[in-house]
């Protein structure tokens, strides 16, 4: 490295380090807030990829959100004003604060914007009412919202089958929910989606929508309708679409329930595992992940304490992976040599069940379509539930559904 080279990286880390200690508050200036702290949360990212290192984004959003928490800790919304306050509604969001951010994002509304600043606000403001688990606003709002373009409209019928739909089902009937989707579903042009992207969107929200219904159906107990709703959209998709691949991996985990969980095929692994059925007896969870996965990362904190309270009682994890010919930054990787890497991967993140690696007919066979995907299998080997994708709330309701079946004799 050269003598200006290293001057001019010791200036950068001087001035960002100045401009960290000097960031603007809401309370003075929501825009200016807002820029700050994204220029610093991107400076970061840029840092460590030109320092060939893979950003650590769990870190850097625990420091974002508290920066922004700073940021916002004197925000008065009544008094900022309306035109502002879209940003303000931006840090809040920033700051893990749905429910601020929505009433900041509803201020905002009243100086009238339009077009895609209207929709971005009313999305917030939906947010909002989905953390205060409102679902009349909730309705209303969606009743409001009108779509910029094609691609917009599926990706929030989408939105609304996977994240909304359940508020509106718990708080005003499965009904109600399955009516929303419907109309969310018929604001869609799919005849006019003609290009790649928008094919793609399309797509993306055919699936989502029916594994939408298929939640609701499930949940009111109509499993003969809930099945329907998944088979109609590999119909409507083609069977080998990707999107339709997800809906079968759906169907087979609705069918492998209540059904003799399929035997790992282990080619190798770390720590001890030779079979489930060795298992037997002993209530299993399968933690179906990659080391590239974010999410399933986010989750080992939460397991590892599942696993360390749960154990005495006949509890085990088994992480299970396959080969992806990719390591960190590393790429072209053969399969011992992927094997190899993901002794660093345990290490880093001090995993202590052991870990499988197969192929792909592992994940076939559970349905997995994505990751973190978690199978609980009990003690006679039946599989008894699943949860896909990591957050507290979907571990602390998988948690509990753990606890009941290890507590089963």
């Amino acid at each position: 490295m050269t003598v200006f080279r290293r001057f001019m990286i010791c200036s950068s880390v001087m001035a960002l380090a100045m401009t960290l200690s000097t960031l603007a508050t809401a309370a003075d200036d929501p825009d200016a807030a807002l820029k700050d702290i994204n220029t610093w949360y991107a400076s970061q990212i840029q840092q460590a990829r030109d320092n060939k290192k893979v950003p650590d984004y769990r870190a850097l959003m625990v420091e974002r959100t508290a920066k922004a928490k700073a940021a916002v800790a004197k925000a008065d919304i009544a008094a900022t004003e309306p035109a502002k306050c879209l940003a303000l509604a931006q840090l809040f969001q920033a700051a893990s604060m749905p429910k601020e951010a929505g009433v900041a994002a509803q201020r905002f509304l009243t100086s009238e914007p339009e077009g895609r600043i209207r929709y971005s606000a009313l999305q917030i403001v939906l947010a909002g009412y989905q953390a205060n688990r409102d679902a009349e606003g909730i309705v209303r709002v969606l009743g409001e919202m009108k779509a910029p373009d094609n691609r917009t409209a599926a990706f929030l019928a989408a939105s609304v089958a996977q994240t909304y739909a359940d508020t509106v089902a718990a708080k005003l009937g499965p009904q109600a929910a399955l009516d929303l989707i419907a109309t969310l579903e018929a604001r869609i042009p799919f005849d006019k989606m003609t290009d790649a992207q928008e094919k793609a969107a399309a797509e993306t929200a055919i699936a989502q929508i029916a594994l939408g219904r298929y939640d609701i159906l499930k949940a009111k107990g109509d499993d003969a309708a809930a099945l329907k709703v998944l088979e109609d959209g590999v119909a409507k998709l083609g069977r080998d679409n990707r999107m339709a691949r997800q809906l079968v991996g759906k169907i087979n985990q609705s069918k492998l329930i209540g059904s003799p969980a399929p035997e790992i095929k282990k080619e190798r692994g770390y720590g001890e595992f030779e079979s489930l059925a060795a298992l037997r007896g002993k209530v299993v969870v399968l933690d179906f992940g990659a080391h590239w996965c974010g999410f399933c990362k986010l989750g080992y904190p939460s397991m590892k304490k599942m696993l360390a309270d749960l154990k005495p009682k006949g509890f085990e994890i088994v992480e299970v992976t396959t080969y992806y010919g990719y390591y960190k930054t590393e790429r072209n990787l053969t399969p011992d040599q992927e094997f190899a890497e993901y002794a660093d991967h345990i290490k880093e993140f001090e995993i202590p069940w052991p870990v499988v690696f197969g192929d792909r007919s592992n994940q076939e066979n559970y349905g997995v379509g994505g990751i973190p995907h978690y199978v609980l299998i009990d003690r006679k080997g039946i599989v008894r539930g699943m949860s896909i994708g990591f957050s507290e709330a979907l571990h602390a309701k998988f948690r509990a559904e753990v606890e009941r079946i290890v507590a089963e004799k």
